[in-house]
This record gives structure tokens, C-alpha cells and sequence, in this order.
């Protein structure tokens, strides 16, 4: 792909962001292909709900209206309690660069609800172009009450320059030039069973594994964070073993994580974003995560394993129970030009979640 004056920005770019100083706070490990990890400060804060700015309002200003009590990194952090908590990544962005947020992969797989919140934007993980500031991050533990540490990597940031939201069309041409979609055994997919206006639709799987889905449970114990111990996934979820009639019935207020029927493939010259499936399907909510950097599912000359990756979604079902049929659509990728090829694209080899062919719980559990 040639170089385009629209995308995302690649990670050679970042780096030239950070350089120049107008991304500061950022540790060494934070830059990837084409997002940036946000690095959480001490500064947490329990607040009486959630809020957003009002316009010229800063989030710190915000604080102070809202305040129950200041807490630390080593306080844990309750179940449906909203924190918020100053990110140490502070923004002083070119007039023609915006951004949007996303919980990392990791923290949507535990049932964190992490919303990104600039001063003065009335906006959750939204950034406007030309943003200078300072940045924070709404916490909800909504499944276990955790503990995290300071330094904790809870979302990732990723920059624009004007629109890289590929069109119908372009999805389209995109998907027939790379195969975009194989079912588990590695075959090509119809692009037509898999376009919308919004991007490439996936289906949920209920039958190409012994276990389908992992549902949260209540446990007696904290998620810590902060040791780097790995937990008994047993301890957490509950896995749930394929149906014998291809259904399952997902209960309302319950987290669940699954998977999609179809692996994926991201070429190195795009990003892609997991976006809410059609609310007309149903009360499902899906993809509390959404980035996927350029290349996941891709694979390097050499590398015989099949092509694409199994997309695992984060679910919960609002106000009443709902049945789930195997091959029922539930997600949309939204692919993304990047601005330039990323220097490094994903490494499969190098990511916990590199080469899933299936559900899989976070990275902070042993298997269940």
C-alpha cells in the first residue's frame, strides 16, 4: 500500500511524537504497531458515579465535585464502585491528530470497564484534534473487586490523521485481496456473507470446541494485580462446554467470554477495531476491547500454521435472558488504513494471545 496523507499512525511514528515531546509519559514497552499503551499514575480517586467534562471543565476540576475518597494502588478497588485515575500520558498533539481509546485485551478479559476521559471533552475515549492536556481512565470493576499497581497498563491509545475508517467497498476489495476470514480449518470465506456498511461481520462459535464460553464467577478472593501471581482460572470463570443443540442462554448482569466461528486476519498495511454488532440483534454488549494492531492473524513467510486468528469477545446481556445460536452474528472489525506501514507489526510469538484458535480466559489466570 502506498503511503496515504490519512490513517492511523504507525509506531515509527509515535515514537516521533514522543520524541518531539508531545506525548509524554510514556515508559519503554508502551509503543506498539499502532496504539499506545496508557501508563495508570498513583492518583486513584472513588467517586459517587460516573461524569464527564463539561466544556472548558477539567477532569481534576471534575474530581473535586465528585469525590467520596482518595485511594492508592494498593486499595482494592470494589465491584460497580467507579473510580477514576490520572493517566501519566499527557497530550500535546498536532492540530490534524485525534484519538480513540480502548481497554487492552487483558483488562476487558477480567471485566474492567475502562473509559478514557480528557479535560473539557463531554466524551468517553474520544480525543479531539489538537488535545492538550492531561488524561485519565474511569475504572468500574464490574465482575471480582481488584487490586492494580501503579504503572498498571490498563488501555491504549491509538492516533489519527483525518479518516481511516475504510468504506463498504473498500472492505470489500480488502477482503477478497487477503482473504480477510477462514473458518477453523484454514478455508476461505465469501466476502459477501461477511460485508456490511460498517465493516466485516463475525459469528459467534458454540460447537468447534469442547469448551465454548467461560462465565464469571463470584469469588472469595481479590484479583491482585500487582504481584504478577497467577491465579486458578477456576477460581474466576466457570467454563461452559459445548451444546449439544448449538444454543446457549446467556443470563442478564453475567460476563461472559467467547469466541468467533471465523479466524481473522489484519495485513500489515491496516488496523482494525471490534465494533458493536447491530442493536437490533438483540440486548447483547460485546467488545468491552477493541484493537487489533496490523498483522494479527498474518503469518511470515516460512510459517506453515493456518492463517488468522480466533477473535475472543467480552459479552454481557442487558435486562433479559438471551439465546445464543451457534453461527449468530455478533461482532463487526472495522479495518483502518494505517498511515505508514508499521516498522513492527503484531508478533504472534511475542503476544499471550498470539496464536488462539478459541476461547481463552486473560493472561493473569493459569488455564482452567
Amino acid at each position: 500500500m502506498a503511503n496515504t496523507s490519512y490513517g492511523a499512525l504507525p509506531i515509527q511514528i509515535l515514537q516521533g511524537l514522543v520524541e518531539s515531546g508531545a506525548i509524554t509519559g510514556v515508559e519503554e514497552g508502551c509503543l506498539q504497531p499502532s496504539s499506545i499503551d496508557l501508563v495508570a499514575s498513583s492518583k486513584i480517586y472513588r467517586m459517587r458515579g460516573s461524569l464527564l467534562p463539561q466544556p472548558n471543565e477539567s477532569v481534576q476540576e471534575m474530581v473535586r465535585k465528585g469525590l467520596i475518597e482518595e485511594t492508592s494502588p494498593n486499595t482494592i478497588l470494589r465491584r460497580n464502585d467507579v473510580y477514576l485515575c490520572e493517566l501519566r500520558t499527557h497530550l500535546k498533539l498536532p492540530n490534524t491528530i485525534s484519538g480513540r481509546v480502548s481497554s487492552k485485551s487483558s483488562t476487558g478479559r477480567v471485566d474492567i470497564r475502562c473509559r478514557l476521559l480528557a479535560d473539557g471533552v463531554s466524551r468517553y475515549d474520544y480525543i479531539p484534534k489538537g488535545y492538550e492536556g492531561s488524561l485519565w481512565v474511569e475504572i468500574v470493576p464490574k465482575s471480582f473487586n481488584v487490586r492494580i499497581r501503579d504503572n498498571q497498563r490498563l488501555n491504549q491509545l491509538r492516533l489519527f490523521s483525518g479518516d481511516a475508517r475504510l468504506s463498504e467497498l473498500e472492505h470489500e476489495m480488502l477482503f477478497k485481496n487477503f482473504s480477510l476470514l477462514r473458518s477453523r480449518d484454514g478455508a476461505k470465506l465469501e466476502a459477501s456473507k461477511h460485508i456490511d456498511d460498517k465493516g466485516v461481520v463475525m459469528t459467534v462459535d458454540l460447537t468447534s470446541s469442547e469448551i465454548v464460553a467461560y462465565r464469571a464467577k463470584t469469588p472469595w478472593r481479590t484479583l491482585d494485580l500487582t504481584t504478577g501471581e497467577k491465579f486458578s482460572g477456576e477460581e474466576f470463570f466457570e467454563a461452559i462446554k459445548r451444546p449439544v443443540n448449538g444454543e446457549l442462554v446467556l443470563n442478564p448482569g453475567e460476563f461472559y467470554l467467547l469466541a468467533t466461528k471465523e479466524r481473522i486476519t489484519i495485513p500489515p498495511p491496516y488496523a482494525a477495531e471490534m465494533v458493536q454488532y447491530d442493536a437490533t440483534i438483540g440486548n447483547l454488549f460485546t467488545h468491552f476491547a477493541g484493537f487489533f494492531d496490523p498483522g494479527f492473524g498474518w503469518r511470515q513467510e516460512g510459517d506453515t500454521s493456518v492463517r488468522g486468528n480466533v477473535a475472543v469477545l467480552e459479552v454481557e446481556v442487558h435486562s433479559s435472558a438471551t439465546v445464543l445460536r451457534d453461527g449468530q452474528p455478533i461482532c463487526i472489525m472495522a479495518y483502518e488504513k494505517m498511515l505508514r506501514v508499521p516498522d513492527i507489526i503484531y508478533n504472534p510469538d511475542d503476544n499471550n494471545y498470539g496464536r488462539q484458535d478459541g476461547v481463552r480466559i486473560a493472561k493473569f489466570f493459569n488455564a482452567t
